[in-house]
């Protein structure tokens, strides 16, 4: 009887030792995964979930040399080289720098809310075009802010659609001026144009677009005088002289619209004048410190990055942190934080755009402690 009584004491013992050796995570024991993607958009829906068809979420940190904390989550399929396709990482940035190494003030951190994309500010030169002695300029770039000068450099602080407005006036009072809409650090393949002139003889211009976007174009001007052209680049004759508003409407392969306006003034004309403006080069600057900002990158079934970070979001654009709680250490053993997230998002892989819409996903994120 003792002996028996001894036996199951050491069975008892052994299944304790066991279980406390080895403790699975909660997601491992239940029916549904614990963390998961929910990507809709560009006319397909895709779900990566942890536990499912050999995924994981990997949680991790980095610092870099100004003292940034950038959080990291990402879903891919465990013992993946280095390109791992269909898989999706989300890049959170700390609301402020650390001390290398110092631990990390995570609740002022990651919070309920939202974030913006990492964006890089962008330097756009413009060049005026006046057709008259001026006394002044005065232009509005769309952001709040201004100039008084000719030819001004101009530093927008993220990319996106301005209104871009000119006024010009003589010396000796006339006043003309030129609204259009600016795409500032978008993608190459971005439908724009931008409008030039000439004088063919006596009241008939010859206008030329320089387009931006996948051919082929198809375009639409309207002359100001109640007739158009559909030609790439077309003469018109004008019964009078004088100064006209032309406007063009330019449609690329993706069916994306430019729309460009245009002050034109006949030969002969010596009483009008007429203001225009181009933005003659864009240039990103990577300088500034991305606090509280947010990178989200995507690799197809090929293993293609696409990339929110190199295109300007749209005003659908958004990363929303619904919820954050406490969850256990990692594989790692750093501390983690479980966050519910809901984004739409315009990424890029240099040729080619992916937007995510109404997407959701929940995640991990490991931080120092």
């Amino acid at each position: 009887m003792h002996f028996l009584r001894l036996s199951l004491l050491l069975i008892l013992l052994v299944l304790f030792s066991a279980c406390e050796k080895k403790k699975y995570p909660e997601s491992l024991v239940t029916n549904e995964p614990e963390f998961y993607a929910e990507l809709n958009g560009s006319g397909s829906s895709t779900l990566i979930e942890a536990g499912i068809n050999n995924y994981m979420l990997f949680s991790s940190y980095t610092q870099d040399q100004k003292g940034l904390y950038t959080y990291v989550a990402e879903l891919r399929q465990k013992n993946c080289p280095s390109v791992c396709p269909n898989s999706i990482r989300f890049e959170i940035n700390d609301s402020k720098t650390s001390a290398a190494g110092a631990a990390a003030d995570i609740n002022s951190a990651i919070y309920p809310g939202s974030y913006p994309y990492v964006s890089s500010e962008w330097v756009v030169n413009f060049k005026s075009r006046f057709n008259k002695p001026v006394s002044g300029y005065f232009w509005n770039f769309g952001d709040g802010e201004v100039s008084t000068v000719a030819n001004p450099s101009h530093t927008y602080k993220k990319g996106g659609n301005y209104t871009v407005c000119l006024t010009i006036k003589s010396l000796n009072g006339c006043e003309s001026s030129i609204c259009n809409t600016v795409a500032v650090g978008f993608a190459p393949d971005r439908c724009m144009a931008y409008v030039s002139d000439s004088i063919v003889s006596s009241n008939t211009m010859r206008f030329k677009a320089q387009t931006f976007g996948v051919a082929p174009f198809t375009f639409q001007w309207d002359f100001g005088d109640g007739k158009g052209s559909e030609e790439a680049q077309p003469n018109h004759s004008y019964a009078v002289r004088g100064a006209y508003p032309v406007r063009l409407s330019l449609r690329d392969a993706k069916n994306e619209l430019a729309v460009w306006n245009y002050n034109t003034i006949t030969s002969g004309d010596s009483s009008s004048c007429a203001s225009n403006f181009s933005p003659l080069s864009m240039t990103a600057l990577n300088d500034s410190v991305p606090f509280s900002q947010v990178v989200i990158k995507y690799r197809d079934a090929g293993g293609v990055e696409y990339s929110s970070k190199i295109y300007a979001q749209d005003q659908n654009s958004k990363f929303e942190v619904l919820s954050v709680s406490d969850f256990e250490p990692n594989e790692r053993g750093e501390a983690t934080k479980k966050l519910k997230l809901r984004f739409s998002a315009i990424l890029y892989n240099g040729t080619k755009k992916l937007k995510f819409e109404n997407a959701e996903a929940v995640i991990c994120i490991s931080y120092k402690k």
